[in-house]
This record gives structure tokens, C-alpha cells and sequence, in this order.
């Protein structure tokens, strides 16, 4: 803490200390006194730094533990619903590059509910971790991934605790976001989830939106919106990976893509999205 020219608080009662000790013309009863009344100032003072120091120190922690709780859901750290949505809103805000790809993927754990009646809540909170650290490991730094929670475009509000999903800011094509799925879907199988207790583990139901970026003319959508209209995308194409492996009996990541051009969001043909998914190998 520093006066007005320049001095901490500390340098300040030390100056004082040193002039009662140089002061002329004063009993030495009298520079006793003021020594001693110098010593309870000092020590009142420390003590009140410190005490404030302290109150500070606790309110950035609580404000910093705020903040967490309301980016992050609190079982896998993984990015909350709204904070997916606020990145993804920036991207499209922020980005100016004319050209790219990106993608936004919608995954489920499939026989979650069974493993959760089977074997307890317990069990099946770690089994959401469990494939919280698979996301992590298939995705890079730059991405991002969350965990649903709630979905804002379903009026009811419901909850869905075990499905994630992830944003891949900048892709090579199609065919590396398909990879990524398809990354996801092989490491859950080959997951140790005996190690968990489970005897058969859950299995992933991807989705996945890429978006071909196009900026000739500002967009006609806001953001937001761009952003919503591509999330709800996604979870139809991870319902449509669902029913592939309930009816056929097959394990696929089913994908669809959109391009941004001429300030619009329009779907490509799906004859198209088969040339799009040959394209880009590395990300």
C-alpha cells in the first residue's frame, strides 16, 4: 500500500521510529512513551493489513469458485451448456477467416439409464467420467467440449445428464470430423469398464454438423442463433445414430453439412456430404 509519495505503509513507521528516536529536547520518559505507543501502532497496523489482506484473498477465491461453478459442470469439468454456447457464438462473431471448415458433434452413452439402475448412481457418475476423459483424449486444446445438462430449444427443459458435446473450431473436412466420431465410438468399446465394475460398458451415439464457412457478405442470422440452429442439428444426427444401432443393429457416426454462404446457413445435398466426407484427412 503506497501514500502519495510514493512510501508502503511500512517505510512510513519505520521514518516515524527513527525521528522519536532522533527527537531533542524530550525526556526520556517521554520518548519511551511514544516508543511504546509507536510499537502499538505498529502492531495494530500489521495486524489490520493482515486481517484485510485475508478478507481479500478469501473473496477472489469464493468469486474465483463462482465463476467455475458457472463455466464448468462440477462432476467432469467439462465446459457447462451455456459456456459451449457462448465460444461457439464468439467463433462466429470473431472469425473473419473467407474459408473453412468446423464442426459441432452431439454424443449419447448409450445404456447409461441401464447402468445406473444395474449398479447405482455411483457407478454410473463414474462411468460419466469415464467417457468425459475419452472426449478429452480424442480432442485437441483448441477444442472444446461440455457436458448437457439441459437443452434450451426443448420447452419441457429436460435433462439429459448423459449426453456431451464438442466444437471443433477448425477442421481439415468432413472426413476428420467423422474420424473424431468414430475415435469416440472405438476407444468406449475399448474401454476397461470392468474396472469400474461394470460388465458391459456404454457405448457412444454420435452426431455430427460440419459447416463450410464462406464469408462474401456478412451473415444474415445472428450468431446465437446460427449457433442453436447447428447444436439442434447435431442432436438429430445423434438420434439418427441411436436408431441406426437399436434397429440395424450398427454402430455409426451420422453426419450432415451445412454451408455458410452469402450471409446464410443452408444444408448441402446429402450426394454432396459423401464427396465433403472424402475430403480433409488430418486436423
Amino acid at each position: 500500500m503506497f501514500n502519495k509519495h510514493g512510501l508502503t505503509l511500512e517505510d512510513a513507521l519505520a521514518t516515524l521510529h527513527l525521528k522519536i528516536e532522533k527527537t531533542a529536547g524530550i525526556s526520556a520518559n517521554d520518548r519511551a512513551e511514544l516508543l511504546a505507543d509507536w510499537e502499538k501502532v505498529h502492531r495494530l497496523t500489521c495486524f489490520y493489513l493482515s486481517e484485510m489482506v485475508i478478507r481479500v484473498h478469501k473473496t477472489f477465491m469464493r468469486l474465483e469458485r463462482q465463476a467455475s461453478a458457472a463455466r464448468f459442470d462440477s462432476m467432469t469439468k467439462l465446459l457447462n451448456y451455456r459456456s459451449l454456447m457462448h465460444e461457439i457464438t464468439r467463433f462466429f462473431v470473431t472469425d473473419r477467416r473467407c474459408f473453412g471448415w468446423s464442426a459441432i458433434g452431439f454424443v449419447d452413452m448409450r445404456y447409461f439409464k441401464l447402468i445406473n439402475d444395474t449398479y447405482g448412481h455411483s457407478t454410473g457418475n463414474a462411468a460419466i467420467k469415464a467417457v468425459a476423459a475419452i472426449l478429452r483424449q480424442c480432442l485437441r486444446a483448441g477444442d472444446l467440449v461440455c457436458r448437457q445438462q439441459k437443452y434450451p430449444w426443448n420447452m419441457s427443459g429436460r435433462i439429459g445428464g448423459d449426453e456431451f458435446s464438442f466444437f471443433l473450431p477448425n477442421v481439415a473436412g468432413p472426413r476428420s470430423a467423422l474420424e473424431v466420431g468414430n475415435r469416440l465410438q472405438a476407444l468406449a468399446k475399448q474401454y476397461d469398464w470392468k474396472s469400474l465394475g461394470i460388465e458391459y460398458g456404454p457405448r457412444l451415439d454420435v452426431g455430427v454438423i460440419c459447416i463450410m464457412r464462406r464469408h462474401d457478405r456478412p451473415y444474415e442470422m445472428p450468431a446465437k442463433e446460427i449457433a442453436e440452429k447447428l447444436l439442434a442439428s447435431a442432436d438429430a444426427m445423434m438420434y439418427r445414430s441411436k436408431n441406426a444401432a437399436k434397429q440395424q443393429g450398427i454402430e455409426t457416426v451420422e453426419m450432415e453439412c451445412f454451408e455458410m454462404c452469402g450471409g446464410t446457413l443452408a444444408p448441402i445435398p446429402r450426394e454432396e456430404n459423401a464427396q465433403a466426407a472424402a475430403a480433409g484427412t488430418s486436423r
